[in-house]
């Protein structure tokens, strides 16, 4: 069912923020936050203080730092605080990793062989560091409870391992995590997503493959019954061994209740979508274009139409493309929106409380904020307008 938002139908007017410049008929309007450090990378959006409005947290690739920018529930971010974390960070996840009740940042890097977290402190910010050692060429991490047992586990696509390597949260006073285990990908995985694919009730593992050829672009680890991986099995994402696929996302896009795959593939200038089998695994693919050299990738419903949509940032250029999902798993053509010199991470989130998604980008300087401005559809504000109405003859009835 399309979702539906009262106040989205009762407002009458957006107040947008300083330096935001609207799209003629697009789905948002585009304003910066910054500057930030040296190369802004990866960003999430996670309530990271407690206060109940979302913040992001940002990877400054050549600055060594992750900021925090502190949400204020209309939209905007504030005090922007750079920790120091390990060289050339990529990836980031948060949560609470010690089960302190507050919320902790982890980020992996490229060159220093290590994973940093980042404690919470109380009252929000985050405090002492430490680092569990990690392997090479590590851009890409997810906070998930992939084992079942309550704690929170991190998931590392190691490039030069050609492994994923996943960090099992323990309840060992001063060490969240135990020593790595290793799990065997194609070549040069790049970017993971964790999702139950065959249905098992276990989480799964998927990793796109930046260096593999022929039909091993995506790996995929089925979780099994005695908590460890069965070896990869393998699918292409594109037609051609240069195809260098980037961001993955799990979603139901043709709604037929089975998992799919998207994935963005960076020198095709497309996105791949990847149907599940009933059976298990992935038939069925469909690429669509995009803008040049896509890589950040999130799956949402921006348009309230109840179909999942795709964002996906255009590292090659100056925008975000937004697909738009037809319900049947295909997309509309992408709308572009201008937000920077080579944007690369994305994230979705309801930054400003209207109920509807915005996007966060980072680009060459700083983040851009994406506001969602879609309408509700027609016939969704007649219905509501029709319930107001009936409401109000009620009240005057009663009188």
């Amino acid at each position: 069912m399309p979702r539906f938002s009262m106040r989205s139908v009762l407002a009458a007017c957006l107040v947008l923020g300083a330096g935001a410049q609207a799209v003629a008929g697009g789905a948002f309007t585009v304003s910066q936050v910054g500057p930030l450090g040296n190369t802004p990378y990866s960003i999430i959006a996670y309530d990271l203080n407690g206060d109940h409005r979302l913040d992001l947290a940002v990877t400054n690739y050549y600055s060594g730092t992750v900021s925090l920018l502190y949400g204020t529930g209309a939209g905007t971010f504030t005090g922007r605080t750079d920790y120091a974390v390990g060289v050339n960070p990529g990836g980031v996840a948060a949560g609470d990793f010690n089960r302190d009740g507050r919320i902790d940042v982890a980020t992996t890097d490229d060159y220093g062989h290590a994973l940093s977290v980042l404690y919470g402190q109380a009252g929000g910010g985050v405090g002492a560091r430490q680092d569990f050692t990690a392997d090479y060429l590590c851009r890409n991490v997810v906070a998930a409870d992939v084992d079942g047992d309550g704690r929170l586990d991190l998931v590392v696509p190691c490039t030069n391992s050609s492994a994923v390597s996943i960090y099992y949260g323990q309840d060992a006073p001063g060490i969240p995590f135990a020593p790595r285990l290793n799990f065997a990908t194609a070549y040069n995985p790049r970017c993971v997503v964790v999702a139950d694919f065959n249905r098992d009730g276990r989480l799964d593992i998927a990793t796109t493959n930046r260096g593999s050829s022929g039909k091993q672009q995506i790996s995929i680890l089925y979780a099994t019954s005695n908590g460890d991986y069965a070896p990869h099995v393998d699918f292409d994402s594109g037609v051609g061994d240069d195809v260098e696929p980037w961001g993955i996302v799990a979603g139901d896009f043709n709604h037929d209740g089975l998992l799919d795959l998207a994935v963005t593939n960076r020198t095709l200038n497309n996105v791949a979508v990847l149907f599940g089998l009933q059976a298990g695994g992935f038939g069925n693919r469909l690429l669509f274009p995009t803008g040049p050299s896509p890589t950040g990738l999130v799956a949402a419903d921006f348009d309230g139409d109840g179909w999942l949509d795709l964002a996906v940032t255009d590292s090659g250029g100056t925008t975000v493309s937004l697909l738009r999902g037809l319900g049947d798993g295909t997309f509309a053509a992408h709308e572009d929106y201008v937000v920077g010199s080579s944007p690369f991470g994305l994230a979705a989130g309801d930054f400003n409380g209207d109920g509807k998604m915005d996007l966060a980008a980072t680009y060459q300087g700083g983040v851009a904020i994406l506001t969602n401005v879609t309408p509700e559809p027609a016939s969704l504000a007649l219905v509501a307008l029709g319930a107001l109405a009936a409401l109000r003859r009620r009240a005057q009835c009663r009188k």
